[in-house]
């Protein structure tokens, strides 16, 4: 039979050579061939030997090892821990001038250089800058090359994760990851044609280099507090050793490719490789950009809140400040920890919830109200927006109480939600930008509440700074009964408080001034 078959190929390649079919035909017989030249042994009779099912073995055990390291550090499933390694490593491209600009953006050297300089504003530009001066660097030649590493990273960690055992199982069907090693059986070509294509794509323009090797090392070192031992080291290059001789000597393209190409009976067959993802710098740049904004948020928002510290101190004379439920400062810190931007607008929403309650009083307020219902106005417009001032500005708690709720479960901003999506964003990056989105819508309907009540709130100031003004005057001009109703024994405990107190409703306008601009543009919502 051999020597029949050897006569057909003979008579095939003298005489019909010149047809199509006979040509691919001869041509695979060529790269079968060449298999079977191969040493130690691969190909033999349309069948892969037990030489192809020991490389696989040898890629499963050895890459185990090295997808550990690569898990716990740059893909890790937190995606905080995998950002973290990956900054990491590109911060390791940084060296000289831009190493100090890299270092300078950090939270504490940023605060410790505006608050000591001379002109904080002129100090925060001099930042920007830095970080401008940072992004341009990281696109030049030097940066990308730091990027095809980590890209060739990426890919390697890919090829730790092939899906070896069934493979091997084909070799082996009672294999397990108990057993040893595999008991070896040569199989048909054809079984494999799935697994070789897609080994193909992970290392057709993939190479294990030096470089690396000192990459994986450095992981290695850093999710260990700094240092490895020389056993660990060693079994890291003797892993790597393994896997780099695999994928050149046995398991390299052109060996899959030829098998490949015998499976499918085509002897031009062209398999285009996986391309890399050529992201990571344009990823860490939006890291970094929105690290510093959140940053100079925070430094800004405690430079303010410092600036009024002691004005807030004189106003409230010692009475403990009431928060908002939620929108405080205590969620901030979780905020800041997860890494998330912050509820700006924190401060003045305490200094406002605690002013309308400690100042305007619900005395205060049947005192106002009983202007209004007693008072003779001399103005019907007058009398009609003093009303209106009074009635708005006692309503403000439940405004505040009802954006309160919103925060309360199933609310439209459930906190509890809101921090299980900041836990929950460190494995899922969409939820992170979700909660980012929301953490601006909230902070502009706090801004919209700030403005409209302390706009509210200045209105009627200065309502009430005509009517005291009008109680020293020998003629009244807006209430002519003015004068009896301030005067009055029922009205005399409410007088004295608001007379004590007027200043200081001008002291809380003086505040708010520094985070609301107040005008009278301002419309209600």
């Amino acid at each position: 039979m051999a020597f029949f078959q050897s006569l057909v190929e003979f008579i095939e390649t003298v005489f019909l050579s010149s047809n199509p079919d006979v040509k691919i035909k001869l041509d695979i017989k060529k790269i079968e061939n060449e298999l079977k030249m191969i040493k130690p042994e691969i190909y033999k009779d349309g069948k892969v030997t037990a030489n192809i099912g020991n490389a696989f073995f040898v890629l499963y055990k050895e890459t185990a090892f090295i997808q550990e390291i690569l898990q716990e550090t740059i893909n890790s499933d937190t995606v905080h821990v995998a950002n973290h390694y990956m900054d990491l490593l590109i911060s390791t491209g940084f060296t000289g001038e831009y190493k100090k600009k890299l270092e300078s953006l950090s939270y504490e050297n940023l605060q410790n250089t505006v608050l000591n300089a001379t002109n904080q504003h002129k100090a925060f530009e001099e930042q920007s800058k830095n970080l401008e001066s940072i992004i341009k660097f990281l696109h030049t030649p030097e940066f990308r090359k730091i990027e095809t590493v980590l890209c060739q990273i990426d890919r390697l960690y890919d090829i730790c994760r092939f899906n070896y055992m069934s493979v091997i199982r084909l070799f082996d069907r009672n294999f397990d990851s108990i057993t040893p090693s595999p008991t070896y059986s040569n199989v048909d070509l054809n079984q494999l044609e799935s697994f070789l294509m897609d080994f193909y794509y992970l290392i057709g323009n993939y190479e294990l280099t030096t470089t690396q090797a000192r990459v994986i090392t450095v992981l290695a070192e850093q999710k260990n507090n700094g240092s490895i031992n020389g056993e660990y080291h060693e079994k890291i290059m003797n892993s790597l050793k393994k896997i780099s001789s695999i994928i050149k000597k046995v398991l390299n393209k052109q060996n899959i490719l030829s098998m490949l190409k015998i499976i499918k009976k085509n002897p031009n067959l062209t398999i285009s490789p996986g391309k890399f993802n050529q992201n990571k710098l344009n990823l860490y740049t939006i890291r970094l950009q929105k690290h510093y904004a959140t940053n100079v948020e925070r430094l800004q928002s405690e430079i303010q809140d410092k600036k009024i510290e002691n004005d807030i101190k004189i106003l409230f004379q010692g009475k403990k400040l009431i928060n908002f439920k939620h929108y405080n400062s205590e969620t901030n810190k979780f905020l800041q920890n997860a890494g998330f931007s912050l509820f700006l607008w924190t401060t003045p929403a305490t200094v406002l919830k605690s002013f309308v309650s400690q100042f305007y009083t619900e005395q205060i307020q049947a005192f106002l109200n009983d202007i209004v219902v007693e008072g003779f106005f001399t103005n019907p417009s007058f009398k009609s927006e003093f009303a209106s001032k009074v009635f708005y500005c006692t309503e403000t708690l439940t405004r505040i109480q009802e954006f309160e709720q919103r925060f309360e479960k199933e609310g439209t901003y459930d906190i509890a939600n809101i921090r299980s999506m900041a836990i929950e964003s460190h494995k899922n990056a969409d939820l992170g930008r979700k909660l980012s989105k929301q953490i601006d819508s909230i902070n502009a309907v706090a801004q919209h509440l700030l403005r409209t009540e302390v706009k509210a709130i200045k209105d009627l100031y200065g309502i009430i700074e005509i009517l005291l003004s009008e109680t020293h005057k020998s003629k009244t001009e807006n209430i002519t009964n003015i004068k009896m109703l301030f005067s009055s024994v029922r009205n005399r405990d409410s007088v004295e408080i608001l007379e004590k107190e007027y200043n200081l409703w001008k002291f809380f306008l003086e505040i708010m001034k520094n985070y609301v601009i107040i005008n009278s543009t301002d419309k209600h919502e």
